[in-house]
């Protein structure tokens, strides 16, 4: 009987596309860090570092005579392979994160690197020491590879230990730049969920108010009352255009919402004739306001639904609008018969409270109230904000 086992593979072409991927990572990683937003500020501060360095030690030593000139250059010259070794080390902390899965290789990786960075710093270090070392007037009668291994012993932990400093302080700007993203983000998330709400929602009251002008038409058309019924076919067709030009926008001027409700008035007017009386009371500095659309579409169809229709006699819509402070206020008033205990929020009230708690948040109100059991007032409270600063 023939054994089944694993099938032998050629770990070979893995391995090379592997390795490939690792130069092509670090090339990548090299090449981000080509742009002065990195260099200069490297280039600043190991300079910066060598001259404080230089400085203390001058005025630490200044009664022994030393060069001032000597101390300093020979500090910032010390440090000065760090302005090219530093984007390096960064570049493999990219390549390399000290995170796992594989951790083990990248902790390999990265002392390999401190100790090949050690050993290529010091050959330009050991040259400037026996140019400028300040404790010495001339060089050392020692050759080059002798004093090169005597600093390599002397300065192999330091150069450990900035290392790690420089891998610390990447870890550190690359944790903040990921929270940032991080942050960014759920901004982006929250601001196009929201938006998709609002869109939602004002998909919402188009219908509505659309059906209830269609069950007006058809309540005349019923009654034999072809030409208001007529009228009222050619005032929607108005009001459908408004809505559909004004698409797209959450907030538009105080005068813009009163036109289109103007539009649905109008309509109403051809349904109750003599019925429906409109009162509109804004003073003209408050027509620049900015307001959701279609925020008194509801208000209004309310106002139709519970004083209108349930009065046989003349009904008036009073539309207010009125500024305390901060504050925007806008009331939709009738003067039918009013709201009984068990009736609430329809479809339209509803859709208002969860179209203002999206824009904003808290600060906002809408109370409804028959006062004394007869007639019906909206009040909207939300924040004066002026279309050209509203967004």
């Amino acid at each position: 009987m023939r054994k089944l086992g694993p099938t032998p593979t050629n770990d070979a072409p893995r391995r090379e596309a592997e390795g490939a991927k690792a130069v092509e990572g670090l090339a990548e990683g090299i090449g981000a860090l080509r742009g002065w937003r990195l260099w200069v500020p490297v280039a600043l501060f190991w300079a910066l570092f060598g001259f404080i360095i230089g400085n203390h030690l001058y005025f630490s030593m200044r009664a022994h005579g030393h060069s001032w000139s000597r101390i300093v250059l020979w500090q910032m010259g010390s440090a000065a392979a760090w302005i090219v070794l530093t984007p390096v080390v960064i570049a493999l902390d990219r390549r390399f994160p000290l995170r796992r899965p594989r951790i083990a290789r990248a902790v390999t990786v990265h002392v390999v690197a401190a100790l090949v960075f050690d050993a290529v710093r010091l050959v330009p270090l050991t040259a400037l020491s026996r140019l400028l070392d300040p404790f010495r007037p001339v060089p050392r009668e020692d050759t080059f590879a002798a004093e090169y291994a005597a600093l390599m012993a002397e300065w192999v932990h330091l150069d450990l230990l900035v290392y790690v400093a420089i891998l610390a302080f990447a870890y550190a700007a690359q944790s903040r730049r990921q929270q940032f993203r991080d942050r960014l983000r759920a901004s982006r998330l929250e601001a196009e969920l929201s938006a998709a709400e609002l869109r939602a929602l004002e998909l919402e009251i188009r219908p509505h108010f659309l059906f209830n002008a269609l069950n007006g038409i058809n309540a005349l058309v019923r009654s034999g009352d072809n030409g208001p019924a007529s009228k009222m076919l050619v005032g929607l067709g108005d009001l459908l255009r408004a809505t559909l030009k004004r698409r797209g926008r959450q907030l538009v001027t105080l005068a813009e919402e009163l036109e289109h409700v103007g539009l649905y008035l109008d309509l109403q007017k051809a349904r109750f004739g003599d019925r429906l009386e409109v009162e509109v009371r804004v003073a003209p500095e408050l027509l620049r306001a900015a307001v959701p659309g279609l925020i008194l579409q509801p208000l209004v169809e309310n106002a139709i639904r519970h004083g209108v229709e349930r009065r046989s006699g003349r009904c008036a819509v009073t539309i207010e609008a009125s500024r305390d402070g901060s504050a925007l206020r806008l009331e939709v008033a009738d003067d039918g018969p009013g709201l009984t205990a068990k009736e609430g929020d329809g479809i339209g009230l509803g859709n208002v409270r969860s179209r203002l708690e999206a824009l904003y948040g808290e600060g906002w109100g809408l109370d409804l109230a028959s006062p004394g059991g007869r007639g019906t007032r909206a009040t909207l409270s939300i924040p004066w904000r002026e279309t050209g600063g509203s967004r």
